[in-house]
C-alpha cells in the first residue's frame, strides 16, 4: 500500500482507498470514473454529508490515501460506478450504513462492516476478560 503523495497515477476507478482516522480505523471510498483538478473523484459514506462523490483532496484531506485490496469484486467497473451513484445521498449510519457498508455494497458484496465486527469481538473479549477477571 503506497502513500498518495508517491503514486505517479492514480489508481483505476473502482478501486477501494482508505485513510487512517483516529489512529485506528480505515475511512474507505471508491476511486471515482469522473475527475476535478486533475485528480479522480472518490464516492465515499460519511458522517458529515452522506453518500457523496468528491474531489480527491477533499476525501484525503491532510492524510495519506491506500489502497485497500484493489478492486474487490467480480464486477464491471461501469456497474460499480452506476451501484454507487444510485446510492448518493443515503445518510450515514455508524452501525446501519456506514463507509464499510457502502464500498461492499456498490461492489455487490454483502453489506457488512468489516470494522464493526472486529470492535465487537474486541469488545466481547474484554468482557469474557473482565469476567474472568472479577472472578479472581
Amino acid at each position: 500500500m503506497l502513500p498518495h503523495r508517491s503514486w505517479t497515477a492514480y489508481p483505476p476507478a473502482g478501486t477501494v482507498i482508505f485513510v487512517v482516522t483516529w489512529g485506528v480505523f480505515k475511512h474507505k471510498g471508491i476511486v471515482s470514473d469522473r475527475w476535478w483538478n486533475g485528480k479522480p473523484m472518490v464516492l465515499a459514506n460519511s458522517p458529515r454529508s452522506g453518500v457523496v462523490e468528491q474531489s480527491w483532496d477533499e476525501f484525503v484531506g491532510s492524510q495519506e490515501a491506500f489502497i485497500l485490496n484493489g478492486f474487490i469484486s467480480n464486477l464491471p467497473v461501469l456497474l460499480v460506478m452506476q451501484r454507487a451513484r444510485a446510492l448518493l445521498g443515503r445518510p450515514y449510519e455508524l452501525f446501519n450504513y456506514n463507509c464499510d457498508h457502502y464500498v461492499n455494497e456498490a461492489h455487490g458484496r454483502p453489506v457488512v462492516s468489516e470494522q464493526l465486527g472486529v470492535i465487537a469481538a474486541v469488545v466481547g473479549l474484554m468482557g469474557v476478560a473482565a469476567a474472568f477477571g472479577a472472578r479472581a
